[in-house]
């Protein structure tokens, strides 16, 4: 069964995951056999879904979590449903992208990729998108990996090794497409990274097991680091690894 992990924290995932660079979306319309659909499965609270939505006819967004879909900003050629990446609600043959942001991870991948080759047009694109962990500066990012490794290394759901492996572990289907790994970028304050760091799945485990919260282990010696008493902003930037395949056919 896919583990939910974010619903009891939608609106903060809406307002502190980072969003991916605008660029990366015309490129991926680029190399669909068409701009008719795509599929955004395991959309969360839509960070690639919009921008998405700027390239195709139509997009489908979908995730398990209701309340993450609530949160996802609309447009008129965009639908969200609640659904299963085992089980799209698409006809064989249909579907010209489908993108997975930062989700494979939790998928029951043998039936995920089962419904991919069902549902996409031959010559079909699948482009699977994941980050691992940000960089600001040579003071702060040591306390951002005590965080994660120290503090919340038991809490990390076993799927995070895909992640930090940057899905080198799994074994894809279809046929590679050359498409060059990329960056995200955001200037954020104190309080937005703060906010980013409390949407980690593992936070939310610590909680429960602990009783408290595990980033406040690091929030005041974040907050002196930090120029202008936290108001000011830094960059922030995270390695992108972009795998794409795609279906044989034309």
């Amino acid at each position: 069964m896919t583990k939910d992990r974010f619903s009891q924290q939608s609106d903060h995932y809406r307002l502190y995951r980072p969003g991916y660079p605008p660029e990366l979306f015309s490129r991926l319309a680029a190399i669909a056999p068409g701009t008719q659909r795509a599929w955004d499965c395991g959309c969360g609270t839509g960070q690639a879904s919009l921008p998405l939505a700027g390239y195709f006819d139509e997009v489908i967004a979908s995730d398990l979590s209701w309340q993450q879909l609530s949160q996802a900003e609309r447009a008129n050629n965009l639908r969200f449903c609640a659904a299963s990446a085992n089980a799209p609600p698409f006809a064989d043959n249909s579907v010209d992208l489908i993108l997975v942001a930062q989700a494979l991870h939790w998928f029951d991948l043998p039936k995920f990729f089962a419904a991919c080759e069902r549902i996409l047009k031959p010559g079909g694109v699948m482009a699977v998108l994941t980050y691992n962990l940000l960089s600001i500066s040579e003071e702060i990012d040591p306390l951002i990996q005590h965080l994660y490794f120290d503090v919340l290394g038991d809490y990390w759901d076993a799927e995070r090794k895909l992640v930090e492996n940057a899905y080198a572990d799994i074994d894809f289907p279809f046929t590679a497409q050359s498409f060059a790994d990329s960056e995200m970028r955001s200037a954020w304050s104190c309080e937005q990274l703060l906010g980013y760091l409390g949407t980690w799945s593992a936070v939310k485990q610590y909680a429960s097991a602990n009783g408290g919260d595990a980033v406040r282990q690091i929030a005041p010696q974040v907050k002196a680091l930090w120029p202008e008493s936290g108001n000011a902003t830094l960059p922030v930037r995270w390695p992108l690894r972009c795998i794409v395949r795609r279906k044989n056919g034309s």
